[in-house]
């Protein structure tokens, strides 16, 4: 799934090193589930007229909070 996202990225239009720093950044600990939501959250972005690059960034502190959330739930346990 993370290269699914990354080439979709990639052909919205996001440059090649932000696209592969944010996938990196969230396919270790982000569900398939995740990176699609962050998928989807970057091509909105983009389609309502933000770059690309700020789009991505913007996504990424959106699903940093969504993996992290997920995580907590996870764990027994006081957070």
């Amino acid at each position: 799934m993370p290269l699914a996202v990354l080439a979709d990225l990639v052909a919205s239009g996001v440059p090649v090193d932000s696209a592969a720093a944010a996938v990196l950044g969230l396919a270790a600990r982000a569900r398939d589930a995740d990176l699609v939501e962050f998928r989807r959250a970057v091509e909105r972005d983009i389609a309502l007229g933000a770059p690309p690059a700020a789009a991505t960034t913007a996504a990424v502190t959106a699903a940093e909070v969504w993996v992290n959330a997920g995580a907590r739930q996870q764990r027994p346990g006081p957070p």
